[in-house]
């Protein structure tokens, strides 16, 4: 409808804007994130790095299974094995649960949020590979 020239030129405002409206989203429910962090900042971060760990781990193994099926097939499995935002599903009953549960799911987010930031590099860098090749 717009053209491939337009989305294209207009991709990075719409990216950024996106980054801003699920931080402005997730903002709401990151409240437990903060207090886990200050609470208990060594705990915090292990889950961190547990989340981040994983959400590479996903990312590796569902590429694995999709390359005979292609690179750009791979790696949309990767992304969409990894980027699962729930956070909005906890915000919805962030009273009814364990705050402690809150805080980890939400901390889990954390990729799902900077993966807008992220992938548009590795993306380019995989294409240069490919070019190279």
């Amino acid at each position: 409808v717009l053209g491939a020239a337009r989305v294209a030129a207009a991709a990075p405002r719409l990216d950024g804007a996106a980054v801003a409206l699920t931080a402005l989203v997730g903002a709401g429910a990151m409240h437990e994130v903060g207090e886990a962090a200050r609470a208990a900042p060594l705990t915090w971060l292990g889950v961190l790095v547990a989340t981040v760990a994983l959400t590479a781990v996903s990312f590796a193994v569902a590429g694995a299974v999709f390359r005979a099926f292609g690179r750009e097939r791979a790696l949309a499995a990767g992304v969409a094995a990894t980027v699962k935002n729930v956070g909005v599903m906890v915000a919805a009953v962030v009273g009814a649960v364990d705050p402690k549960v809150v805080a980890v799911v939400m901390t889990a987010q954390i990729p799902v949020l900077l993966a807008p930031a992220v992938w548009p590099e590795i993306a380019r860098r995989l294409a240069r590979r490919r070019a190279s090749e």
